[in-house]
């Protein structure tokens, strides 16, 4: 294959991959694809936000605990802060690990979530099949279809909205 074809042939695979990309974004015909993906994200922000959410409520008590104290206040009422506090910490500690999702959403994003990984796998697809087997150019076809798609894939994210 000769650079024009090459370029030629990364601009189709880029486009197969962005195409793939569109339809499989939120409230396309394919999107039932990617959203198990969406769904773990979500949930993983989630997690850590009521993680983060339950150590700002704990850093509260513990700031009101030290309030009372300085004004000498009853024992009773620090004692009280206290359980408040052992019983966020036991909420945090039922709380999900959010780390047990990572591995899912990495083998994921070549897949379907990211355009410009899903370029590189595209790549490794497609270029074999139309130039008739792998090749060195194919390392950097793969960073060219990478950075193509993630060009033209900021592009029609501008204009979408």
């Amino acid at each position: 294959m000769n650079y024009t074809e090459l370029i030629q042939l990364a601009f189709i695979i880029s486009l197969a991959a962005l195409g793939f990309r569109a339809i499989t974004s939120s409230g396309n015909i394919l999107y039932f694809l990617r959203k198990p993906f969406d769904k773990l994200s979500d949930r993983k922000k989630n997690i850590i936000k009521n993680k983060k959410s339950i150590k700002q409520r704990m850093d509260n008590i513990e700031a009101e605990i030290k309030l009372r104290t300085r004004k000498a206040s009853l024992i009773d009422a620090n004692a009280q802060e206290r359980q408040k506090i052992f019983i966020l910490n036991e909420e945090s500690k039922n709380l999900e690990n959010p780390d047990k999702y990572d591995w899912i959403l990495y083998i994921g994003k070549p897949l379907i979530t990211c355009s410009t990984c899903m370029a590189s796998v595209h790549t490794l697809i497609w270029f074999p099949f139309f130039n008739g087997g792998f090749d060195w150019i194919i390392i950097p076809m793969a960073l060219m279809v990478a950075f193509l798609n993630s060009v033209m894939y900021a592009f029609y994210e501008s204009i979408k909205r």
